[in-house]
């Protein structure tokens, strides 16, 4: 899974931790990059919990 963010006027990508480690394009803190380090195993994590939910759920 690669998570991505791009809409509602907000372009780049959701750098993995990893990222943040090795530098590169985005994982400078900027005005535009106001996530914390491990923001993308989160919303990984949370995305997944809530696909369980929806998975288990009645329709």
């Amino acid at each position: 899974t690669f998570t991505i963010e791009l809409a509602n006027g907000s372009f780049g990508y959701l750098p993995s931790e990893t990222q943040h480690r090795w530098g590169g394009y985005e994982t400078w803190p900027a005005r535009s990059s106001l996530l914390e380090v491990k923001a993308e195993e989160k919303i990984r994590t949370t995305i997944g919990k809530l696909l369980d939910e929806l998975k288990g759920s009645a329709r």
